[in-house]
């Protein structure tokens, strides 16, 4: 356990690492050094690094989840699977150098070895029930009454992650994460708003932020108009769908740039409706547009960061609504977090 003064004011900070087998903590884990990242953009959205102490350790079986004591609270950070040690050779052979990652490693690793074949009509949370129990992970699946528009059919060798991002992202939800405990996550996509906002950072008097910012706006070339077409041959009807940005108060619309700038065209091999393609390529311009208002804020290290926060930012000249996408933070005293920031855009 590492213990820290927070730079945002006078909580008292501690860090805490258990070992982990078959989703019950058994025993402490003697970590000298970690560091935690999260990448909403990567595939394993969540990874850390550890320097510790390998005896007693099963590298095959055991996790080690990472808690943060702030005030004698007790926050997960994160439960990794561990990869083969590398010996630190600067410690004398005591310490051991482990790179770790969250359970979706265990759908990443784990492919299809022989074709997977779903029937049209079969419903997506079937599928996702099925695939998930195939990879002996556990998950609670929210009800979705989407169907397969037409037979389905994984090659051998198909990641059974990217199977279930794949349907996932053309049914407009989120690809699958991993929360603090290791548990598989699957959720419907929400434009992000002032309204979903979870998290604010404002300086002033015992502020957790740091007043240095970093400010980037990119407008080169970015689409405001979005066309997304589906016609796979085993689906009756050739569906297709346009969506253009013409709201006079968005900074990126036609309106605005006074030109059409056209997305590449977006191609989704299967579709539920007209309805779903049109909500697809909608989703797929807000995502194309958060890249112009990118900020990097530091703060004190803080809990309870996932995937794409919707967070209040107020410091100096920097005031709105930004969606996180990388976060990272060293356990370590006297430590800062890094988040990197885009900014919450009109359609």
């Amino acid at each position: 356990m590492n213990n820290t003064a927070s730079p945002g004011g006078s909580r008292k900070i501690s860090y805490k690492y258990m070992l982990v087998q078959n989703r019950i903590e058994t025993k402490p884990a003697y970590v000298a050094e970690c560091s935690i990242s999260y990448d909403s953009d990567a595939e394993i959205k969540r990874t850390a690094r550890f320097t510790l102490h390998p005896a007693g350790i099963d590298f095959l079986r055991d996790e080690i989840r990472v808690y943060m004591i702030v005030n004698d609270a007790e926050y997960c950070l994160g439960t990794f699977i561990l990869a083969t040690p590398t010996v630190n050779e600067n410690t004398g052979n005591a310490l051991a150098d482990v790179e770790a990652y969250d359970s979706t490693i265990i759908l990443q690793e784990d492919c299809f070895t022989e074709p997977k074949f779903y029937a049209a009509g079969t419903r997506y949370d079937v599928i996702f029930a099925d695939i998930l129990a195939s990879a002996g992970v556990e998950s609670i699946i929210p009800t979705i009454t989407d169907e397969l528009p037409a037979d389905r059919e994984f090659e051998i060798g198909t990641s059974k992650l990217s199977a279930l991002n794949e349907m996932l992202d053309e049914i407009n939800y989120n690809p699958i994460i991993a929360d603090e405990y290791g548990n598989i996550i699957i959720s419907k996509y929400v434009e992000p708003s002032a309204k979903t906002a979870t998290k604010e950072y404002t300086a002033g008097a015992g502020s957790v932020i740091s007043s240095e910012i970093i400010s980037e706006i990119d407008y080169y070339s970015i689409p405001n108009i979005f066309i997304a077409r589906c016609d796979n041959p085993d689906i009756d009807t050739i569906l297709y769908s346009k969506y253009v940005n013409d709201n006079p108060g968005s900074k990126l619309s036609t309106v605005a740039r006074g030109r059409n700038i056209v997305s590449e065209l977006y191609t989704p091999d299967y579709t539920t409706s007209q309805e779903m393609l049109d909500e697809y390529i909608r989703r797929k311009a807000y995502e194309s547009s958060l890249v112009f208002d990118k900020i990097q804020i530091t703060t004190a290290n803080m809990p309870g960061h996932g995937y794409r926060d919707i967070i209040r930012v107020e410091n100096g000249n920097i005031s709105g609504i930004y969606v996180e996408r990388t976060w990272q933070m060293d356990l370590s005293v006297g430590a800062l977090m890094s988040h990197s920031l885009v900014g919450v855009i009109s359609l």
